[in-house]
């Protein structure tokens, strides 16, 4: 009996998660990496993407997990795209540059009102930043803010390039992702032009909900124990 061969160890259930590809999200996938956090029972796949192609893998159902804008939901139920939201990716918007809109620091640029009609770089036209953005725009200063024909020209580009785009005046402004905005804070080689996160709170009485954690309920029906885990994780 003490030779007997051990009975296999059980295959783990394999996943896959994608999310956006930004320094900030490494923390939240260190521990993993590290194998600090583990799991006996459940492989995680980690995917990072830029924000548009995160979009598009979450309307294909490429994966199995998904951090997506929170404005994508209501999007993909209208085209029947059943999902179950999971949790929130990055809690809710805290005070600060969050939503900002930014310039270089020698622009001559002062107030919003100098952008109309210029270009301003944006890391996803469908992104729930720049929406949220958008509604504060409208709400504050009344501003026609149609992706086509408004007041302001959308200009969707890599998020890693929008800083050389202002550096080269090839945009006047433009949204940064988290952390570029740690990055602008510290070197002084932008400024917040202008900033939707108070405009909105006041207007929801609550801070603002970002990225949120999605998954497809035909999936984790087929294995709700992985997807428990995979929230454990």
């Amino acid at each position: 009996l003490g030779c007997a061969m051990a009975p296999p160890l059980a295959a783990k259930t394999k996943l896959s998660f994608a999310f956006v590809t930004d320094p900030t999200h490494e923390m939240y996938v260190y521990a993993l990496h590290q194998g600090k956090v583990r799991s006996d029972t459940l492989d995680l796949e980690l995917v990072t993407l830029a924000i548009p192609a995160l979009v598009q893998g979450f309307l294909g159902r490429q994966y199995d997990v998904v951090e997506t804008s929170m404005i994508s939901i209501p999007r993909a139920v209208e085209r029947g795209l059943n999902v179950s939201l999971l949790f929130t990716a990055l809690g809710r918007l805290s005070p600060g540059p969050t939503l900002d809109i930014w310039v270089r620091r020698d622009s001559p640029v002062q107030s919003i009102q100098e952008l109309k009609g210029k270009k301003i770089a944006v890391f996803g036209l469908g992104s729930t930043a720049l929406t949220m953005i958008r509604v504060a725009l409208a709400k504050e200063h009344g501003f026609n803010v149609e992706l086509q024909g408004g007041d302001f020209q959308f200009l969707e580009l890599p998020t890693a390039v929008i800083p050389a785009a202002l550096e080269r005046g090839e945009v006047e402004a433009g949204s940064l992702l988290y952390a570029q905005v740690f990055d602008a804070q510290q070197t002084g080689n932008y400024r917040s032009i202008y900033s939707g996160t108070g405009v909105l709170q006041k207007s929801a009485g609550a801070r603002m909900v970002l990225p949120v954690i999605v998954g497809y309920p035909d999936k984790i029906a087929k294995d709700e124990a992985a997807y428990r885990e995979f929230n454990r994780l």
